[in-house]
C-alpha cells in the first residue's frame, strides 16, 4: 500500500479594504466614517475567530493600510504582536502569480491576511478556488478566508467563509 502524503495548509484571508472617501488621487484616499467602523466589526470578527494571525500583508495605497492598522490594533489588544507591512505585489492591478509569490516563506498552520483592492479579490478568489470570479462579490470591507494547501494552491483552495460587514451586528447597511 502507497503513503499517502497530506500537503502543508495554511489559512488566509484576503481582504477588500473598507470604504475610502472618494477622489481624484487614488494613492490618498482615506476611509470615510463608516470604513473606520466597518474596519472595527471585520477586526472583531478576526479577533473572535480563534485564528492566529500574526502577519498582514497590504498594498501600499493609503486606504488600505488604514484598515490594515485598524486591524492590527484590534488583534495586537490579544497580547500577541502582529506584523503589518506594505507589498507592492498586492497594488491595484496585481499580477496573481506574483502576489502568490509573498507566500514563499509561509509555514505550515499560519495564518495571514493581505488587503487590496477589487476586481483583484474576486481574482484572486477564483484563482484560489477555482470558481468564477462571480461566485465573489466583494463590496469595500469584504474578506474571503481560505485554506490553502502549500506549495501549490491553485484552484485547490477550499472556502471557510466569506463575510461583508453588512452582516455583522451593529452595522448600517
Amino acid at each position: 500500500m502507497g503513503t499517502v502524503i497530506q500537503d502543508e495548509t495554511m489559512k488566509l484571508v484576503i481582504m477588500r479594504h473598507c470604504d475610502a472617501q472618494s477622489g481624484t488621487d487614488d494613492y490618498t484616499r482615506q476611509l470615510t466614517t463608516r470604513g473606520r467602523q466597518d474596519a472595527d466589526r471585520m477586526a472583531a470578527l478576526l479577533s473572535g475567530c480563534g485564528w492566529d494571525i500574526r502577519h498582514i500583508q497590504h498594498s501600499p495605497l493609503h486606504r488600505t493600510t488604514e484598515t490594515a492598522e485598524i486591524i492590527q490594533a484590534h488583534l495586537n489588544k490579544k497580547n500577541i504582536t502582529v506584523e503589518r507591512e506594505p507589498a507592492a505585489a498586492l497594488a491595484p492591478g496585481l499580477d496573481v502569480d506574483d502576489a502568490m509569490d509573498i507566500l514563499t516563506d509561509a509555514g505550515n498552520s499560519e495564518c495571514r491576511l493581505w488587503i487590496f483592492h477589487a476586481p483583484d479579490v474576486a481574482r484572486m478568489g477564483a484563482y484560489l478556488t477555482g470558481l468564477p470570479e462571480s461566485a465573489f462579490y466583494f463590496p469595500p470591507g469584504t474578506m474571503l478566508a481560505l485554506n490553502l494547501p502549500l506549495p501549490h494552491p491553485r484552484h485547490r483552495s477550499m472556502l471557510i467563509w466569506h463575510m461583508q460587514p453588512d452582516y455583522l451586528s451593529g452595522s448600517k447597511s
